[in-house]
């Protein structure tokens, strides 16, 4: 108990600035109303997350849900016996049969135990300490273990810290053996620092996930509010201001634009209330977006308080970390280009995985990206292009599907969940942003699958359509949209400011729509089509002569696009190129990939 007292002491001029903090918090929160929705300054952003962090708003008593409402209510309210009892009891916070602890819950264990220390018995801190380190109710505390990527930072940031709290302790893991406190730090901080100095260096897979980016983000805010090495906590820090800015610079209006890792639904203009059976859940990005960066999108309680997404947030509001060397002056007049890593593990060096470029303007983005796809392998999840408008529309993105990964349901997912599509990415769609006005696509579809030499998990949900690929692409506009002109090849598409020229360079369009989209459809294995936006007209008119200046043809027998551009005496020339893995159960591939060549593209002055 020595160590515990010795540890407090140590805390407390730390607590005391955080109890000094929230001090503040609750004079604001107790004015909230009078922000009447602006939520303009940071201040009051926080303001309206302290009031909806208390329990009245929760969204559910799921395990994972739970503690987090508590931490939220506590800085509310005030300590309740009652949530002590609970933050300290990891039966509580394990729903596979007592096996292992949830990783989500554990950060939030964590911050319970620091920041509201106060609230804590002598009799719940060796409760917590008797399930930390002899682990009564699980089979396994996974000290060292990683998982996925934000699995990985979940555990190892609540594992070092709760050893950095009880420091003179003997842990037991089950299926490993005995270790000191001192023994798991030192092990959880060579993967911490192995892990941040990589991810700092080139990012990670999971920084482009409207899912898991937020999931990657929190656990840091407790390393940096609590750690006491210092190379940890700036470390942790750094990453934090990583994964902020990469946020800023690559989010249109307050949602990030493609290429989308792990994510399988549609990304709302807006927020869920009252839509939520449109989105298969919501894009945790936009939380985010919106407390760090300003409210670009009109979010409410129901985003914050969704029982699809638990109130990671509450960190952001009991934290007083502030971001630094954010770029919040993103010159929208550039291209800007992206490489995202392969998934690693404990930092370890990997190859990229998606090369993405994108335009973000005042009134639209163009995104694209250019995928070294593994078809045996975790490939499914990605968004890999888009347009982005600004809009008032629930929808605000154009998009294509070529149902491959998900193929098996592709008719169930038609009828029952047309605006859920799980396939916006896949290896016979390639495109390419030119500039800021121009984005070309080639579709090339065998009949039958080529992947078919390994049965993994990953091909379970195409394994009913390997002798008869989907020979087609269907593409989707928001049906609120201003104006949208249609005819054989050509749709003219107006929304505020922006006009959108789509020309199908082959087959002509088949059209269909539902209460949501107009859809497009080009028919056939092999396709291509040339997309021309820009805010600098105000009329179709003015769209069509602009247009004009750019001429596109497509040749299939060599899956090729020629784009000219008469003004600047440009032409490029956009190749399918197929250089997918093929017949392997590694990541060797049969001839090198370089991924800036997926399309090929060549460009030459005339």
């Amino acid at each position: 108990m020595n160590s515990i007292l010795s540890t407090a002491f140590a805390n407390l001029f730390k607590l005391l600035g955080l109890y000094c903090l929230l001090s503040c918090i609750f004079a604001t929160a107790a004015n909230a109303s009078s922000t009447e929705g602006d939520y303009s300054t940071k201040e009051a952003r926080r303001a309206q997350l302290m009031e909806w962090a208390q329990a009245k708003y929760k969204a559910s008593n799921h395990l994972s849900h739970k503690p987090f409402w508590i931490l939220g209510d506590t800085a509310v309210n005030g300590c309740k016996a009652e949530y002590s009892n609970y933050m300290v009891d990891f039966k509580n916070h394990s729903d596979d049969k007592g096996k292992s602890v949830d990783n989500f819950i554990l950060p939030a264990i964590v911050r319970y135990l620091y920041q509201f220390e106060h609230c804590l018995s002598k009799q719940n801190i060796a409760v917590l300490q008797n399930y930390v380190a002899q682990g009564p109710c699980c089979e396994n505390n996974a000290y060292f273990d990683h998982g996925t990527l934000n699995h990985a930072i979940l555990q190892a940031s609540s594992w070092y810290l709760l050893a950095q709290y009880f420091n003179r302790d003997v842990w037991i893991n089950k299926n490993r053996g005995k270790y000191t406190s001192k023994e798991i730090q030192s092990e959880i901080y060579k993967n911490l620092v192995a892990r941040f100095n990589r991810h700092i260096q080139a990012g990670h897979y999971e920084m482009a996930s409207p899912n898991y980016i937020e999931a990657n983000f929190f656990p840091l805010l407790n390393l940096i509010d609590f750690a006491e090495d210092d190379t940890i906590r700036s470390l942790a820090e750094a990453e934090a201001n990583m994964t902020l800015s990469y946020l800023k610079a690559n989010s249109f209006k307050g949602k990030l634009v493609p290429p989308l890792t792990r994510q399988k639904s549609n990304e709302l203009n807006g927020s869920i209330q009252n839509s939520a059976k449109l989105s298969y859940q919501l894009g945790r990005d936009k939380r985010l977006y919106w407390y760090y960066f300003g409210p670009e999108l009109p979010l409410t309680l129901a985003d914050f308080s969704s029982h699809k997404s638990a109130s990671y947030w509450i960190f952001y509001m009991l934290s007083n970390w502030k971001p630094d060397n954010v770029n919040t002056n993103i010159n929208s007049a550039e291209i800007v280009t992206n490489k995202i890593p392969m998934f690693s593990f404990w930092g370890k060096d990997t190859e990229t995985e998606l090369f993405s470029r994108n335009y973000i303007g005042e009134n639209y983005a163009l995104a694209s990206s250019n995928v070294r796809y593994f078809p045996y392998w975790y490939s499914g999840d990605i968004v890999e292009f888009g347009i982005l408008v600004d809009s008032e529309s629930l929808f605000n993105q154009i998009d294509c599907t070529q149902p491959y990964w998900q193929s098996n349901y592709s008719v169930e997912i038609n009828n029952n969940y047309k605006t859920r599509w799980f396939d916006r990415s896949s290896p016979f769609m390639q495109t390419y942003v030119v500039d800021k006005h121009n984005m070309l696509f080639i579709a090339n579809i065998p009949p039958k699958d080529p992947f078919t030499k390994y049965s993994t998990m990953f091909t379970k949900t195409r394994s009913s359509r390997v002798n008869e690929l989907a020979q087609f692409v269907r593409c989707r506009i928001p049906k609120d949209f201003d104006a949208i002109d249609k005819s054989d090849r050509l749709i003219k598409i107006k929304e505020g400011n922006t006009y959108i020229q789509i020309t199908s360079l082959d087959q002509i369009f088949a059209y269909e729509n539902d209460d949501y989209y107009q859809y497009f459809t080009l028919k056939g294995g092999k396709s291509a089509m040339h997309f021309f936006v820009t805010d600098e007209v105000s009329s179709m008119a003015e769209l069509s002569k602009e247009a004009s200046q750019y001429n596109a043809n497509f040749s299939p027998e060599k899956a090729q696009i020629v784009l000219d551009i008469q003004a600047q005496k440009r032409q490029i020339k956009m190749t399918y190129n197929n250089v997918l893995y093929k017949d392997s159960n590694s990541r060797i591939a049969e001839r090198e990939i370089v991924y800036e060549s997926i399309p090929l593209i060549e460009e030459e002055k005339k």
